[in-house]
């Protein structure tokens, strides 16, 4: 896929990704209860418990493996996390740099592993899924997937050509 049309798909999925964490912070904000209610299992309540924000994970890391970490209180909300993460790649996209490919690499594989988690505690803890929540993670693995297409697509043009080695004189002299 060309340069111009990875750029492109990445404004699409950033935006979109924007969007939706917007929407979903603004429900964490405002505490409407659940946006995506379809079912008995398809109940947006994370953003009603601890695992609403970075807090969550400390808790499973200290309470649900059983670490003894010390209590930290960070407050921030996992949309506005998320929120973050894709106004800068959207920012990104409009001033493309080489240099800074790799850096957003190793942040959305951070966003991708932060959503497995967050997805784990929906399914097995809470026993409920969000809608919104998924299609998010959804969002994060793709843009990471054209990132990583990205990364190597700019990294080809900077590569030395191939040039066969020569073998030396005994080496010919030993064949004939």
């Amino acid at each position: 896929m060309q340069l111009a049309r990875r750029l492109h798909w990445l404004r699409i999925i950033a935006l979109l990704g924007s969007i939706l964490s917007l929407l979903l912070l603004y429900n964490y904000y405002t505490g409407r209860g659940s946006l995506c209610t379809l079912g008995d299992y398809f109940v947006c309540t994370l953003s009603e418990t601890s695992y609403a924000t970075l807090d969550g994970l400390y808790q499973f890391l200290s309470v649900g493996l059983g670490n003894t970490l010390p209590t930290v209180t960070l407050g921030i909300s996992n949309s506005l996390i998320f929120l973050l993460g894709f106004l800068a790649l959207l920012l990104f996209t409009y001033k493309f740099k080489a240099d800074y490919v790799f850096g957003f690499k190793v942040a959305f594989y951070i966003l991708a592993a932060y959503t497995v988690f967050l997805t784990y505690a929906e399914t097995y803890m809470l026993y409920t899924l969000c809608l919104f929540c998924f299609v998010l993670t959804v969002l994060v693995f793709l843009s990471l997937w054209l990132l990583i297409g990205l990364h190597v697509s700019t990294s080809a043009g900077h590569r030395k050509p191939i040039v066969p080695r020569r073998r030396s004189v005994s080496v010919r002299r030993k064949r004939r």
